[in-house]
């Protein structure tokens, strides 16, 4: 916390206003925030996060309405930045509070897709922006402001840039997980008329399969199937890798992509089996020839041997016919 002697030079001085803008001496009745005696707020500071567009060339905060009511006195502060002008931030104190009073403030959250990412849900918003306020004597402007008397002006008790932070793009408030939709198989040995079909439509292109969303907290991240985890703290990165056999190798069994998935309704599969995707099983598979994996293998015939492809049937044939090739007899009695 800032020194005592920090707070009483600020009630001597126009901080943390812009010089001009507040402390005009006046006569009478405060009527206007260009007025404003010095002693009434003495601190404050705004931080505004990564759902924000702030522009520090032309956005401003600023005092924008003091008033009161009863021994009550509400101070509120705006931001003319388009996102933030609609969500003021409201410090409350009693004519009755300590002096250099310290109050920690966080602005409505967004009520509408129309004033965040569409992509973050309601309930996952944070606070556009958060404050503090320390005022001074509540003695002094309990005199200067009378009961019932609302003082409201934009844009003229202007918050000194340096207690504006700006967060965005330099944090991650939460964390979603989803799955893509897996690849749907098709067989060449079955009619297009009955091909493979899902109780459950493809996902739109673009569009997952919502696990969680909002996990906030402190969040520990685990090596999954063909996935590994590293860490490089020079950047402050963490790193996510695929490959085959990495982190908890390569499962077993098929992994659903949302908790109630179901393979292809057997009723139209002849050829049906327990994969959720509806491909053919491990063993139905040539995964190499000779070690030479796919996903294009070219097979030639050569001297006494003859490929035959039968697309209808999804099968190649290797011939071995020993055609023009000569052929030598021996006797059994010839041979020593």
């Amino acid at each position: 916390m800032p020194r005592p002697g920090w707070y009483n030079d600020n009630i001597n001085r126009s901080f943390p206003f812009l010089v001009g803008k507040v402390g005009n001496a006046y006569s009478g009745t405060l009527t206007s925030l260009k007025n404003l005696p010095d002693y009434f707020i003495v601190d404050c500071g705004f931080t505004f996060g990564d759902d924000v567009e702030f522009e520090a060339a032309t956005d401003s905060f600023y005092l924008s309405r003091l008033s009161r009511s009863g021994g009550v006195i509400e101070f509120v502060f705006k931001s003319d930045a388009s996102e933030l002008s609609k969500y003021p931030i409201r410090f409350t104190r009693t004519i009755f509070d300590m002096e250099y009073s310290v109050e920690y403030v966080d602005s409505d959250s967004p009520d509408s897709p129309e004033s965040t990412s569409e992509s973050i849900p309601e309930t996952c918003r944070q606070p556009f922006w958060s404050g503090y306020l320390v005022t001074g004597d509540m003695s002094l402007i309990a005199d200067a402001l009378i009961d019932g008397m609302t003082i409201e002006e934009d844009g003229v008790a202007i918050v000194e840039p340096s207690l504006v932070q700006n967060l965005s793009g330099t944090q991650l408030s939460s964390l979603s997980l989803a799955n893509d939709d897996r690849t749907r198989a098709t067989s060449p040995c079955i009619p297009e008329e009955d091909q493979y079909e899902w109780p459950f439509a493809i996902l739109p292109e673009g569009e997952s399969y919502e696990i969680k969303r909002c996990i906030t907290g402190d969040v520990r991240f685990k090596p999954g199937y063909n996935v590994s985890i590293s860490v490089d703290q020079n950047t402050n990165t963490i790193l996510f890798g695929v490959g085959v056999g990495t982190g908890e190798g390569t499962p077993c069994e098929e992994v659903k992509v949302f908790p109630t998935e179901v393979g292809p309704l057997a009723a139209s599969t002849p050829f049906s089996n327990s994969l959720l995707e509806g491909g053919p099983l491990c063993n139905e598979l040539v995964r190499s020839i000779n070690g030479m994996g796919g996903p294009l293998v070219q097979i030639q015939g050569g001297q006494g041997v003859i490929i035959i492809p039968d697309p209808g049937k999804n099968k190649i044939i290797i011939d071995v016919n020993l055609n023009n090739m000569d052929l030598c007899a021996f006797s059994t009695y010839s041979i020593g």
